[in-house]
């Protein structure tokens, strides 16, 4: 996560979400920004934590096949302002992902403010090493694509709830208390009575793998 281009104007502004799980990057041409000239320049690059691989990741986005990794203004718009002088990461009331951008306007010559709804498009507080596995039309039933925070695998993994354990939602039902221990949430979880009680006792276990050919 870095320029090695001395100058490129990568990092020129930055902002951090509440819980340092995600994280804005502002770029700019160095010679655009009134020093000496002023010009339309700008991108905001997205990156989210991975927990299990410890670095930052581009999010997922949501509803095509690819990896979203930037924000740049409109066609229309982005010849006539130098766009993510300054950024800043918060949440609303329903738990969405917002992004601010200041920019300036060069035919007004005065600021904007432009506020983005991240999780219209993204999954911006899913990390994970494959982000463009989720909604494959394959469920990868192993955290952290079975969250919520991933869309149950981007739409794959729609959960169920388990009869006779109120609150319980997995994506196979049928494996809560079938003898061996899914030793990985939500089914081996409280609320899912660790895993109908498979994981309580020496049964053979399953543990969730995140290698390459495990993930479509």
């Amino acid at each position: 996560m870095n320029d090695d281009d001395e100058g490129s104007g990568f990092g020129r502004s930055l902002a951090m979400s509440a819980d340092g799980n995600l994280l804005a990057i502002g770029s700019i041409d160095p010679d655009c920004d009134g020093q000496p000239n002023f010009c339309a320049t700008g991108t905001i690059e997205l990156l989210v934590y991975a927990v299990i691989d410890h670095k930052f990741v581009p999010p997922a986005q949501k509803g095509v096949r690819q990896i979203g990794t930037a924000i740049k203004e409109r066609t229309l718009e982005s010849y006539r302002s130098i766009f993510g002088l300054h950024l800043s990461l918060g949440e609303n009331e329903e738990g969405d992902s917002l992004l601010s951008a200041a920019s300036f306007g060069l035919e007004c010559e005065h600021g904007n403010v432009k506020v983005y709804n991240l999780t219209d498009h993204f999954y911006p507080k899913c990390g994970v090493r494959y982000p463009a596995s989720l909604g494959s039309d394959y469920c990868n039933d192993i955290p952290p694509y079975n969250s919520k925070e991933c869309g149950f695998d981007g739409g794959d993994c729609i959960p169920k709830e388990v009869e006779n354990y109120p609150g319980c939602l997995v994506y196979m039902p049928e494996m809560i208390g079938d003898g061996i221990c899914q030793d990985y949430e939500p089914y081996n979880s409280e609320v899912c009575k660790f895993d109908g009680g498979d994981c309580f006792s020496s049964l053979p276990s399953i543990s969730p793998t995140i290698e390459s050919s495990s993930i479509k």
